[in-house]
């Protein structure tokens, strides 16, 4: 399969070849008027009738039988002997002329393209493939894993330098294409079929990308539409910075329906400060900068802009029944009653350590 994709894009590509976006395989004809199905880039190479990418003609050799010398070309339009003769002249490339006596610049050479693709926001996803455009096929011609159960699924796939491709991402494989991602309005979407597009360079290549979302890199907060966080880098002394960490492995359905914020009493509680989440994994954070050698509250909550869910919610326990004794305060408030940690900050910058959500005591934080 391998060699047989990058023989067909030696002959069928150059530099600035295009592959179209073949979804469902289209069909065209060749030099004697058949119709001939292209799928894929080895059904480029293999399908009978392909139209011959040197002369013009019928693929067929002339000596054949049943050729009937098609496909030779007339003595006049042969390249004048004496003239250069121009084509790709570096013996390790894959489409190598060997009587070319000029360099024209189409010398393809074997790469490859790495998708690491982030599932961890789109519920549901089965076996995702790469698939699409006239190279990477059907879905199931290309899946991908996930070794080490971080939802990120990775791929590798050899592939000619300077090909231009259309390619899509599916949570599955269905041959009706049913389960392939939706990006249509994005800005990485291209017609006809809403599928993604690159151009492949001279040298390895990764991309990494989202299931559904045109964003760069891998996904960040979920659902994909938050608002950004609002983490700081330093704070000014006095104040010290005091960064929050929740992991939210426990609870990750909620993690993916709602936005994820920290709530205190520096913060004004509702709806709080919007965590970012670190990509690829399960665990948001943020930071804020507090005076140093003081007392704070401080929980989670997610929601959905005007409706939500608080880790530890209002108005659950009496005043005098704290969920995590020595580690929460429980007090009345305009709701009631009002559950929170407590904090309280040291001369130093620090961490809060790693919460789960709705749990007591955190662990220490990542190094």
């Amino acid at each position: 399969m391998v060699a047989g994709a990058l023989a067909a894009m030696a002959m069928g590509c150059n530099a600035n070849c295009f592959d179209p976006q073949v979804q469902p395989p289209k069909k065209v004809e060749d030099a004697g008027g058949d119709a001939v199905e292209i799928a894929s880039a080895d059904g480029l190479a293999e399908a009978e009738g392909t139209v011959d990418r040197v002369g013009g003609g019928d693929a067929r050799d002339p000596g054949d039988e049943g050729g009937n010398g098609e496909g030779q070309q007339d003595d006049a339009a042969e390249p004048d002997s004496n003239g250069p003769l121009p084509g790709c002249t570096d013996p390790e490339a894959l489409n190598y002329d060997p009587s070319a006596t000029e360099d024209d610049g189409s010398c393809l050479f074997p790469v490859s393209v790495t998708f690491n693709l982030d599932t961890s926001c789109t519920p549901g996803i089965v076996t995702p493939q790469v698939a699409g455009g006239n190279t990477f096929g059907m879905p199931g011609d290309h899946p991908m894993e996930d070794q080490d159960g971080d939802e990120v699924w990775t791929v590798t796939i050899p592939i000619a330098s300077g090909l231009a491709t259309a390619y899509t991402f599916t949570s599955d494989v269905c041959p009706d294409w049913s389960c392939k991602e939706k990006i249509g309005g994005q800005e990485c979407a291209t017609e006809p079929y809403d599928d993604r597009f690159f151009t492949m360079g001279t040298t390895d290549m990764t991309i990494d990308a989202c299931f559904g979302n045109c964003g760069a890199g891998l996904c960040g907060q979920c659902p994909v539409d938050s608002p950004p966080s609002e983490s700081v880098v330093q704070c000014k002394p006095p104040q010290v910075k005091v960064e929050f960490l929740l992991d939210m492995s426990k609870s990750w359905a909620l993690a993916q329906q709602n936005v994820v914020a920290l709530q205190g009493s520096f913060a004004g509680f509702w709806p709080g400060i919007v965590m970012e989440r670190i990509p690829a994994s399960k665990l948001y954070r943020t930071a804020v900068c507090l005076e140093a050698d003081t007392d704070y509250t401080f929980k989670f909550a997610g929601y959905q802009y005007s409706n939500g869910a608080n880790e530890f919610p209002d108005n659950a326990y009496p005043v005098d029944e704290t969920p995590c004794p020595g580690g929460t305060v429980t007090s009345d408030c305009e709701f009631g009653t009002c559950t929170d940690r407590l904090l309280h900050t040291g001369p130093k910058d620090m961490t809060a350590g790693v919460f789960f959500w709705g749990e007591c005591d955190p662990y220490p934080p990542p190094k």
